[in-house]
């Protein structure tokens, strides 16, 4: 009579009454049947945290899941069905994050409803470059958050394209001319996050075509270039001769850009 009262109120919800009161009782839960777990269950879901690993079962499961998706953190590996975890995943996408085995085909889904969702995608996903290559696809901010280990040159290559500013989480090492170029021709005024050792006349010429104020991050500077040639390495500079036309272009891209203009810098150019 007296378990067939703690049932009744197992039932109607009030598990935590039971537990807090009668911490005895937890014994009686072992003996639980399937049956009476899922009874249970219907009213109070919770209950499977209370259950030892061999009281639960896929049928348990099931209905657990059905009555409470976020419930899915409770569900062991083995139970965790595909069906299951559509339920879950229905209810409330975040509930992704308990997904023990996450497939490929999952994880492109829910990055495309909630890209925030990526830090908890199995890092495993992240050493296979075409997959990669498909999430950036799917938001091209996730390169932003993607750890330098998993870059390759090809998904370098493709997180610029889709978004240039992708650059500035590149590290210098890894940067081609094509990068450089494709940074700056998306705007001209990158061209001050350029490292100077990556500036060339092309890049700079790209860059003033694109906005004529970029003209004020034009590397010149005449004593160097002077000391470039003595050293044989002037190819490394620009010379009075390209500042000047990369003026001319800057210029007529936007006529405001004259005030960046180093004047001594266009004498020794025409002289």
């Amino acid at each position: 009579m007296k378990n067939k009262k703690l049932l009744k109120k197992m039932k109607e919800n009030k598990l935590a009454e039971i537990v807090m009161k009668h911490p005895s009782y937890m014994s009686f839960f072992k003996t639980l049947t399937e049956k009476d777990i899922l009874s249970v269950i219907e009213h109070n879901p919770d209950f499977i945290r209370k259950l030892e690993k061999d009281q639960i079962t896929q049928t348990i499961c099931n209905k657990v899941i059905e009555k409470k998706g976020k419930l899915l953190y409770a569900i062991p590996e083995k139970f965790q069905t595909k069906e299951i975890i559509n339920i879950a995943l229905k209810e409330n996408l975040k509930n992704f994050i308990f997904v023990v085995n996450q497939t490929e085909e999952m994880v492109l889904d829910v990055l495309k409803k909630d890209i925030f969702l990526f830090k908890y995608i199995n890092r495993k996903f992240l050493e296979n470059e075409e997959f990669v290559l498909k999430i950036i696809d799917i938001d091209k901010r996730i390169f932003m958050s993607l750890p330098k280990k998993y870059h390759t040159q090809k998904i370098r290559e493709k997180a610029i394209e889709l978004y240039p500013q992708s650059y500035e989480y590149i590290d210098i090492k890894n940067i081609t001319p094509k990068m450089t170029l494709q940074y700056v021709s998306a705007n001209g005024l990158n061209l001050a996050h350029v490292c100077k050792s990556l500036i060339t006349f092309a890049v700079c010429m790209e860059a003033v075509k694109e906005n004529g104020l970029a003209l004020q991050y034009v590397p010149f500077d005449k004593k160097e270039y002077d000391l470039a040639i003595k050293l044989n390495v002037e190819d490394r500079f620009l010379s009075p001769k390209s500042y000047y036309k990369i003026c001319q272009t800057a210029i007529k891209q936007n006529k405001n850009a004259i005030r960046f203009v180093i004047k001594s810098a266009i004498k020794s150019a025409i002289e």
